[in-house]
Protein backbone atom coordinates (compact mmCIF):
# COMPACT_ATOMS: atom_id res chain seq x y z
CA UNK A 1 0.00 0.00 0.00
CA UNK A 2 2.96 2.30 -0.07
CA UNK A 3 1.35 5.69 -0.66
CA UNK A 4 3.00 8.96 -1.51
CA UNK A 5 0.85 11.97 -0.70
CA UNK A 6 1.67 15.28 -2.31
CA UNK A 7 0.32 18.46 -0.83
CA UNK A 8 0.36 21.15 -3.51
CA UNK A 9 0.61 23.94 -0.92
CA UNK A 10 3.48 22.27 0.91
CA UNK A 11 6.04 20.13 -0.88
CA UNK A 12 6.10 17.50 1.88
CA UNK A 13 5.89 13.89 0.71
CA UNK A 14 4.54 11.36 3.18
CA UNK A 15 5.11 7.66 2.59
CA UNK A 16 2.84 5.29 4.50
CA UNK A 17 3.33 1.53 4.87
CA UNK A 18 0.64 -0.97 5.78
CA UNK A 19 0.98 -4.46 7.22
CA UNK A 20 1.57 -6.04 3.81
CA UNK A 21 4.43 -3.62 3.14
CA UNK A 22 5.96 -4.51 6.53
CA UNK A 23 5.65 -8.22 5.70
CA UNK A 24 7.53 -7.76 2.44
CA UNK A 25 10.21 -5.46 3.87
CA UNK A 26 11.10 -7.72 6.79
CA UNK A 27 10.28 -11.09 5.18
CA UNK A 28 7.93 -12.05 8.00
CA UNK A 29 4.52 -13.68 8.03
CA UNK A 30 1.16 -12.05 8.50
CA UNK A 31 0.83 -12.85 12.21
CA UNK A 32 4.27 -11.44 13.06
CA UNK A 33 3.57 -8.32 11.01
CA UNK A 34 0.33 -7.73 12.93
CA UNK A 35 2.08 -8.35 16.27
CA UNK A 36 4.85 -5.92 15.33
CA UNK A 37 2.34 -3.23 14.34
CA UNK A 38 0.54 -3.70 17.71
CA UNK A 39 3.73 -3.84 19.80
CA UNK A 40 4.10 -1.14 22.47
CA UNK A 41 6.70 1.37 21.36
CA UNK A 42 6.24 0.63 17.64
CA UNK A 43 5.01 3.88 16.06
CA UNK A 44 2.09 2.49 14.06
CA UNK A 45 -1.22 4.32 13.74
CA UNK A 46 -4.67 2.71 13.68
CA UNK A 47 -6.92 4.03 10.94
CA UNK A 48 -10.22 2.29 11.53
CA UNK A 49 -9.35 -1.41 11.44
CA UNK A 50 -6.07 -0.86 9.55
CA UNK A 51 -2.61 -0.26 11.01
CA UNK A 52 -0.17 1.94 9.12
CA UNK A 53 3.21 3.48 9.79
CA UNK A 54 4.87 6.53 8.29
CA UNK A 55 8.20 5.85 6.59
CA UNK A 56 10.06 8.44 8.70
CA UNK A 57 8.66 6.98 11.93
CA UNK A 58 9.72 3.48 10.87
CA UNK A 59 13.22 4.68 9.99
CA UNK A 60 13.54 6.43 13.37
CA UNK A 61 12.32 3.32 15.22
CA UNK A 62 14.79 1.13 13.33
CA UNK A 63 17.68 3.51 14.12
CA UNK A 64 16.69 3.63 17.80
CA UNK A 65 16.54 -0.17 17.99
CA UNK A 66 19.60 -0.96 15.85
CA UNK A 67 21.53 -3.89 17.31
CA UNK A 68 18.70 -4.97 19.62
CA UNK A 69 16.79 -8.23 19.43
CA UNK A 70 13.09 -7.53 18.99
CA UNK A 71 10.89 -10.46 20.02
CA UNK A 72 7.62 -10.53 18.14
Amino acid sequence: MENNTNNTNNTTDITIYDTNDIRQMFHIGRDKAYRLMAMPGFPSIRLGCKSVIEKRALEAWLAKNRGRDIAI
